[in-house]
């Protein structure tokens, strides 16, 4: 294949063309092209058409070149904003009010103490007719206790007064054998506290030396009454 001489020098339509007829045909027929890819082309041509004229804001190319013409290590990335879970003031001010709370929790009670609600006191006057044995008794709601004092009366010989709490129509539960003397205090077990504090009767009876045999009263009733509120 036999080339021609550039004239002027570098002119691409004067240098190394072929001198072959058949190549110089060949060079000069049109290449296939496809129908889809000439439309895309076009298409894509016209869509970008209208913004060959815009230019970019003037803070784009120094941007570029900053980002890839900068040194090693010179290049910053923006700091991320805080958020309020990791801000350091946040934390501070909350672990200062809750230990600001916990002062006042703990220093009310101390300035301003609860008022203790008074015990309620139920007394009754134990009586009976026919009988001169009488009592007075008070219950101690706050220390669980029945204050009983003797006004009149004796027990027998080789007998003993037994104190009994009815309540309603249930069977008399004994309080326990009252000891000889001007007073006498006999403790209240829980399961007859509430019905004290509710308002039940107190009975003495008579007994057997140490108290009822049958844990029912065996004797005469000598005295009773209803306890009330002082």
């Amino acid at each position: 294949m036999e080339a021609t001489t550039c004239s002027p020098p570098n002119t691409f339509s004067a240098c190394w063309l072929p001198t072959n007829a058949g190549s110089r045909l060949a060079a000069s027929k049109p290449r296939p092209t496809s129908p889809a890819l000439s439309t895309a082309g076009r298409s894509i041509f016209r869509r970008w058409l209208p913004y060959q004229d815009i230019e970019p804001p003037t803070s784009v190319k120094p941007a570029i070149d900053r980002r890839l013409f900068a040194p090693a290590g010179a290049v910053t990335v923006p700091a991320q904003p805080r958020g309020l879970w990791s801000s350091l003031a946040f934390w501070r001010g909350l672990a200062a009010a809750a230990v600001a709370a916990l002062a006042i929790y703990i220093a009310v009670p101390i300035l301003h103490p609860p008022v203790e609600q008074p015990q309620a006191r139920l007394v009754a006057s134990l009586a009976a007719e026919g009988s001169d044995v009488k009592y007075l008794a008070v219950y101690d709601a706050a220390h669980h206790e029945v204050g009983l004092s003797h006004v009149s009366g004796e027990r027998a010989a080789g007998k003993d007064f037994e104190l009994w709490m009815i309540e309603g129509k249930n069977p008399p539960v004994s309080m326990g054998v009252i000891p000889a003397g001007a007073t006498a205090r006999i403790i209240v077990s829980p399961a007859a506290r509430q019905k004290l504090a509710q308002g039940a009767v107190l009975a003495v009876s008579l007994e057997p030396s140490g108290g009822s045999p049958t844990g029912q009263p065996t004797g005469p009733v000598v005295a009773a009454g209803d306890l009330k509120s002082i």
